[in-house]
């Protein structure tokens, strides 16, 4: 068996232009910093960063890939030097089925497909530019989407 160095729950404390991500989240934690500290310092080939819903991730994203500096893998995932990244969401659920809050982590394979999942929650969230949201859904209809 093949072993992967991974960390599949990474938060993002600010965008690029400085807008919280991650209330909670050091400000240098942008995704950049993020992806050369995992590929170039750490090692990490498989990197989960778990706030790709909010849109200007999304943007970051596109314009990283527009520029050559990422680029999109055809099996899923984006690719920066030796890690590629997972694009993720952390959500918070609370309903009838569960006794408390639970936190689900949710991945998507593309851009593209993270972009529509991130519409869908904008309708379900009262913030989508911040990480660990309550989404106001269903466990089993979020499991469904």
């Amino acid at each position: 068996m093949k072993k992967i160095y991974a960390d599949l729950h990474i938060h993002i404390g600010r965008t690029y232009t400085g807008r919280a991500v991650k209330i909670t989240g050091a400000k240098t934690l942008t995704l950049d910093r993020i992806l050369v500290e995992a590929s170039e310092y750490k090692g990490i080939e498989l990197l989960g960063i778990i706030d790709c819903h909010s849109p200007e991730v999304i943007i970051e994203l596109e314009e990283g890939i527009a520029s050559g500096r990422y680029h999109e893998l055809e099996d899923g995932g984006i690719r920066y030097r030796s890690t590629t990244l997972l694009l993720g969401s952390e959500l918070e659920i609370y309903d009838e089925a569960c006794s408390g809050p639970i936190h689900v982590l949710a991945f998507m394979p593309t851009l593209a497909d993270m972009k529509q999942f991130s519409a869908w929650l904008s309708a379900r969230m009262k913030n989508i530019h911040l990480s660990s949201q309550r989404i106001y859904e269903t466990g089993l209809n979020l499991q469904k989407k």
